[in-house]
């Protein structure tokens, strides 16, 4: 005997006999075999979908680059990562290279999201408080930080050289170099045209 197909409590009950082996959901394609679904029971029944997935209705078609897991409904429709209270619930990005490359992480122990990059240090934060941190953890609204000597925030609008950079420095620039900041030697420095005014 491998196996037996058998009423268990109201249950239709689909039993191998065979230690470790798998279960194949099979079928016939045009006189080729195709195993539509892998049942691993050394792994404690993972199951391995040969195509994509879908749930719900299929009356949208979805981007086919992006289509291996759809959700499809009529109304409110999503997801639920359910974890432990101190445990983080996430979701990945990896490649061949590296199976953690960009990460988007909830955080139960402090109720904080991150999201990070280049299997990174998270490089954004936001807080149980709705505080943002781009950089850093945030201890206010907005909290911004950047390697020694980098402007913290560039505002730059399209088509004009103007611009606006916080940071180590305050630099604002409209063709000449107008720069108010400080110094290790000095509290408080005025520039314009890169002469210094004050």
């Amino acid at each position: 005997e491998f196996g037996k197909i058998t009423e268990n409590s109201n249950n239709l009950r689909i039993f191998s006999s065979i230690s470790d082996g798998d279960i194949l959901l099979q079928g016939n394609d045009g006189g080729t075999t195709i195993t539509a679904l892998t049942l691993d029971m050394s792994e404690g029944g993972n199951a391995t979908f040969a195509g994509n997935i879908r749930t719900g209705t299929s009356t949208l078609t979805a981007n086919t680059n992006f289509d291996n897991l759809v959700i499809e409904g009529s109304a409110n429709t999503g997801i639920t990562i359910f974890s432990g209270t101190s445990s983080d619930g996430g979701i990945y990005f990896g490649d061949s290279g590296a199976n953690n490359l960009g990460q988007i992480k909830y955080l139960h122990s402090t109720n904080a999201m991150t999201f990070a990059t280049n299997d990174g240090s998270p490089s954004l934060t936001l807080d149980s408080s709705g505080n943002v941190g781009i950089g850093v953890t945030p201890t206010k609204p907005l909290s911004v930080y950047a390697a020694d000597g980098a402007g913290n925030i560039i505002l730059t609008r399209s088509g004009t050289s103007e611009n606006l950079t916080l940071g180590t420095y305050f630099i604002f620039t409209n063709g000449n170099t107008q720069r108010v900041g400080t110094t290790t030697a000095h509290s408080f420095e005025v520039y314009s045209n890169n002469i210094k005014r004050y």
